[in-house]
């Protein structure tokens, strides 16, 4: 059968666990036959999988993405449907991200591929948001002010630069916001849940609504309901240093570890779940 290319624009500043899910993903798509996708074919190149999957084996966490870094991994996968889908996987350094919101310089090779792509995954790491104190429930002698280079080291809150990003990204696209976008679906990730109890039965839309209620508010006004969704994900599951050695890791395996909370509550230790459910959002109605 012959494959179609879908190119998916995977989104996140640093510390999202970007890396740890590319590798905990590859790990899943080979240790498993009871995953919502299969690996069709072992990618030609995977020096950056590799570089990923390494630590993860030896109980450690994985090193972020050097500044650097700007290559692409084509992962060829099988849906349950019989589908064959090539999905690019872009790599590079979370900061290039922040530096499209403080520029709004974009690269050639970025404004290719924000074109090309027809997916978006945009990692937020739930757990890294500044809390901004709020003046109608706080005592004003107990407020004091936002430090914002606090946040991600810029001088941006978490609301603005999210908002931003996403317009930026519309911009390049060439999208109008008279009607609500259907293309690209977009799928929020809420990563590295498990620092904020993210669990079985939880709600990730609603979680993020907590801490960024007007970016939440903003997509749902700009995208169509049935193009927009959100899940939280535990690469890792716990919690690892670059000299941890996990035990539980080293014996059991990295695949053993990591979950993922669909739109409905569900509990998946399936991480392909992740790609699946952003895939079948161009055919769904609804999610």
């Amino acid at each position: 059968m012959d494959s179609s290319k879908l190119p998916i624009l995977l989104l996140g500043r640093t510390k999202t666990g970007k890396t740890s899910f590319k590798g905990q993903l590859y790990l899943r798509l080979i240790n498993s036959d009871q995953t919502s996708i299969n690996l069709a074919i072992d990618p030609e190149k995977r020096t950056a999988i590799e570089e990923a999957v390494r630590p993860l084996e030896d109980g450690n966490s994985v090193k972020r993405t050097a500044s650097d870094i700007n290559e692409e991994t084509v992962l060829s996968l099988k849906f349950k449907d019989g589908r064959i889908v090539d999905i690019p996987w872009h790599d590079y350094a979370g900061e290039k991200v922040n530096e499209i919101v403080e520029t709004r310089v974009v690269s050639e090779d970025w404004n290719t591929r924000v074109n090309a792509s027809k997916h978006w995954m945009l990692f937020i790491h739930v757990g890294g948001l500044k809390k901004i104190d709020n003046p109608y429930t706080r005592p004003r002698k107990e407020l004091k002010e936002p430090d914002n280079k606090e946040i991600n080291g810029n001088n941006w809150c978490d609301t603005t630069f999210f908002i931003e990003l996403v317009q930026i990204l519309i911009y390049i696209k060439g999208l109008g916001m008279r009607k609500q976008i259907e293309t690209p679906v977009l799928q929020v990730v809420l990563s590295r849940c498990d620092e904020i109890g993210l669990d079985e039965g939880g709600n990730p839309r609603e979680e993020l609504r907590k801490r960024l209620p007007l970016f939440v508010e903003f997509l749902e006004t700009n995208w169509h309901p049935s193009k927009l969704s959100f899940i939280g994900l535990s690469p890792q599951e716990k919690e690892l240093t670059e000299t941890s050695e996990d035990d539980d890791f080293i014996f059991d395996g990295p695949d053993q570890f990591g979950y993922v909370i669909l739109p409905d509550g569900t509990k998946s230790k399936d991480l392909t779940l992740a790609i699946s459910n952003l895939v079948n959002m161009t055919d769904e109605d609804k999610n």
